[in-house]
């Protein structure tokens, strides 16, 4: 299930149909409180994608939010308003050849796994055909410090979510490579995280470090393309992963991967459906009850 409704400023729960007639207390106005209730309005158009499939370690969130209601802060959604607003302006401006928010689906194992890759562009130079997968992070700087930093990592479990776009565009009908009647095989990847944060400017003056790499805003960053074929065998475990979780209760999910937690940061600030978890409270009661990062 999306959102129900925003939590207010007093902690009052407040339907998002009530808070747009002007119930609850709320310092955003409502105008952007109605822009941030459209953003939990998703429509479907596969039976799961590749961010609700990856990270596999993060599925029991994922299936705590689709079965229960929950109710989200508004300073929770700044940061998804920024990047919708952003992604938006690309759309409206996108140049001729490139294809914004493109949907991608197959089928895989008997689910169908869906994308949509920020921009795509297929053009020919003098290595032949290449096919450019751009990314536009507009989430907080430190977690693109930590893509940057860490990319084995934060790429782990299918490569990532650029790379799982990269083959799905090898093997879904809605391909722009098939489409044009390529061979996959043929065609070359250039995958690149691009950064729009808001907070770039403070990120910048921290590390002015030669050796540490860093975009500027706007600056791309490339990030490896791995082998198709290991790629796909990531998407297959977490579709294994995720049928196998779909008839389990609540209380059996199998728990959040320790390392993408943050420590119980995770669970304390960015998740809406802690009070439906029975590892959460444990994981909070670890911290010591101030932000620590």
């Amino acid at each position: 299930m999306p959102a129900v409704g925003f939590v207010d400023d007093k902690g009052k729960q407040v339907k998002f149909a009530d808070a747009l007639a002007g119930k609850g207390s709320f310092a955003i106005g409502r105008p952007l409180l109605a822009a941030m209730a459209t953003t939990q309005i998703k429509e479907r158009y596969c039976e799961a994608s590749i961010t609700e499939l990856l990270p596999i370690g993060m599925q029991r969130q994922r299936f705590l939010r689709a079965r229960h209601d929950y109710h989200v802060k508004p300073d929770g959604l700044i940061d998804l308003t920024w990047g919708l607003a952003m992604h938006g302006l690309l759309e409206k401006h996108a140049q001729p050849g490139v294809e914004v928010e493109g949907r991608l689906t197959v089928d895989l194992d008997g689910l169908k796994v869906g994308g949509t890759p920020d921009t795509v562009e297929l053009y020919q130079d003098r290595k032949g055909w290449v096919l450019k997968i751009k990314d536009w992070k507009t989430t907080n700087v430190g977690n693109v410090g930590y893509i940057i930093e860490k990319p084995e990592e934060k790429l782990a479990e299918g490569a990532g979510q650029i790379n799982a776009y990269w083959t799905l565009e090898n093997i879904s009908p809605d391909s722009a490579i098939l489409k044009a009647g390529l061979n996959p095989a043929k065609v070359w990847p250039d995958l690149s995280l691009v950064m729009l944060s808001r907070d770039y400017r403070k990120r910048e003056a921290a590390f002015k470090n030669p050796k540490r790499p860093y975009p500027h805003w706007h600056e791309p960053f490339d990030i490896p393309a791995f082998p198709v074929a290991e790629t796909l065998a990531g998407l297959r475990a977490a579709v294994r992963a995720w049928s196998a979780a779909h008839a389990l209760p609540d209380n059996d999910l199998p728990p959040c991967d320790d390392r993408l937690l943050w420590g119980g940061r995770r669970c304390r600030d960015y998740c809406e459906v802690r009070d439906f978890c029975r590892y959460a409270k444990a994981n909070v009661e670890a911290l010591t009850g101030t932000r620590n990062y």
